[in-house]
């Protein structure tokens, strides 16, 4: 899943989404990989009630104090750049330049080569790369490049960052990574991520290299690819342990921050709330140890890439585990209708998702116009501009469908977007409607209106900030009843609850009421 974390066994049932989650299940557990903590077993279906169609909770800290003597390690003192190499990989590679390497898919996007930027120079000088493959995006501070702790030219020290997830994990993390940026400018910052996501962490301006860390399903990685002195500092931003902090306890860093866990008693950290929104959770981490973050801190910039479809509504019907995909019928019947209305749609889907939206566009009854650069066209219906609701507020060339002779209608992009140009659509979209995944946080990210469709995990751990121009649906059951299951097999009772009418009708209140504040 691209935004669910490993961690402890999953909470019950939260309250409704005006209210405060319910009280959670045991605690962690002391052997093995690192459950994720919002994988609770599947939910039976329950009595249908009327969805909540409402702005998300707060994602404060709740109760985060900085670190004091007697309860963290404290950040302060010299760093420390020479020691014994823990759990080395093989030789370090040369790093490259993100802009010079293709990637595999993020999410439902690929990493692209950037024309006229190749591989930079060998880093001969530098006898720490983090490990093979790491890539280096330049990002540096120009003060401290060549420059220890010490002042002395040499390496220099390192944080390393384990958050070996997906998409919207690394987008719900960003708080906790500038956070990091901000109180540890001098040195380099390194993320042990999947390959994949190499664009997605140089997008938000925190990380200087990215570690190709990455593991089956959602479990912890066996090992990191780290050669050279150890980490002065290492951050477990992947789970509550003890997995993730044994892997990282391995490399002998400096100073380990995380969360406490019995099986790992030599760490002093806070405790692990199985009921936190995810963007507070790793900031009252670091706020605990002395380092404020901000969990609002989650914009990325806009991006350098051209939208292929600016104005559209974008609809993204898939998800990696069916429990968080609404039926692609029901999806059919809200672009059907958008069409109809003389509005644009751009229909995404990922790597293996094409039967997906071949079953949204057959919903969706609209007939074929045009292929072009790989992108499916198609017009919309016969009725499309001539229906009523006021046309989209965002984007260059917001409004209605323009006719199906200059490509209007309904845009396909099949088989994932390269991130930059992904990044582009979502940004300059009237609007963004998709389930609980990683690209609901793209939008958010972009601060683009959208309506996210939860079902087996409460949008009060994983849902937008309050304030902006983002919708959640969702209907919870009964209070108490079991909690979901975000990885099951099949879609969730709570998620089919949703109907298509609600979610058009908050899409029309997104798209034609342009007095929704903007964030």
């Amino acid at each position: 899943m691209t935004g669910h974390h490993p961690g402890a066994p999953g909470p019950a049932e939260p309250a409704r989404l005006a209210g405060a989650p319910a009280a959670v299940g045991p605690g962690p557990g002391l052997a093995g990989p690192a459950r994720d903590v919002n994988s609770p077993d599947a939910a039976g279906p329950g009595p249908a009630e009327p969805a909540r169609l409402a702005r998300s909770p707060a994602a404060g800290v709740p109760g985060a104090t900085p670190a004091v003597a007697s309860r963290g390690p404290g950040l302060a003192g010299p760093a420390r750049v020479t020691g014994t190499p823990g759990a080395a990989g093989p030789g370090a590679a040369e790093p490259v330049r993100l802009a010079g390497v293709p990637g595999a898919g993020v999410g439902g996007v690929t990493a692209p080569a950037v024309a006229g930027r190749g591989p930079a120079a060998p880093a001969a000088t530098d006898p720490a790369l983090p490990g093979p493959g790491a890539t280096d995006f330049g990002v540096t501070d120009p003060a401290a490049v060549g420059r220890g702790p010490d002042g002395a030219v040499g390496g220099r020290p390192r944080v390393l960052v384990l958050r070996a997830l997906g998409l919207g994990d690394l987008l719900a993390g960003v708080p906790a990574l500038r956070a990091l940026r901000r109180a540890f400018p001098e040195y380099e910052t390194v993320l042990a991520a999947p390959a994949s996501l190499a664009p997605v962490a140089a997008a938000t301006g925190a990380v200087n290299r990215l570690l190709p860390t990455a593991a089956p399903g959602r479990a912890v990685p066996c090992g990191l690819a780290w050669t050279g002195p150890p980490p002065e500092v290492a951050v477990d931003l992947h789970g509550c342990g003890p997995s993730s902090h044994l892997l990282l306890r391995r490399l002998d860093p400096g100073r380990l921050l995380a969360f406490a866990h019995p099986g790992t008693p030599e760490i002093t950290g806070p405790d692990w709330r199985a009921g936190e929104h995810e963007r507070a959770r790793w900031c009252r981490l670091l706020t605990w140890y002395g380092v404020p973050a901000d969990p609002a801190d989650l914009r990325l910039p806009p991006p350098r890439a051209v939208s292929p479809a600016p104005g559209a509504v974008v609809v993204h019907p898939g998800a990696d585990a069916a429990a968080r995909r609404w039926p692609p019928e029901r999806y059919g019947a809200v672009v059907r209708e958008l069409l109809r209305r003389g509005y644009r749609v751009a229909l995404t889907g990922g790597p293996g998702e094409d039967a997906v939206l071949d079953r949204v566009v057959a919903a969706a009854g609209a007939d074929w116009h045009a292929a072009e650069a790989g992108t499916d066209r198609l017009a919309a219906p016969a009725e499309a501009g001539t229906a009523g609701h006021a046309g989209p507020a965002r984007g260059s060339g917001a409004g209605p469908a323009a006719p199906a002779e200059t490509g209007g209608g309904l845009a396909v992009f099949r088989g994932g977007l390269p991130f930059e140009e992904l990044s582009a659509l979502f940004a300059g979209a009237a609007a963004v409607v998709s389930g609980d995944t990683g690209v609901a946080h793209l939008a958010v990210a972009h601060a683009t209106p959208s309506v996210t469709l939860f079902g087996p995990v409460s949008p009060a751990l994983w849902g937008p900030p309050p304030g902006g121009r983002q919708l959640v649906l969702w209907h919870p059951g009964p209070a108490g009843g079991p909690p979901g299951d975000p990885h099951g097999a099949a879609p969730d009772p709570r998620l089919l609850r949703v109907r298509p009418a609600e979610v058009l009708d908050a899409l029309l209140t997104l798209l034609g009421h342009p007095e929704v504040p903007a964030p």
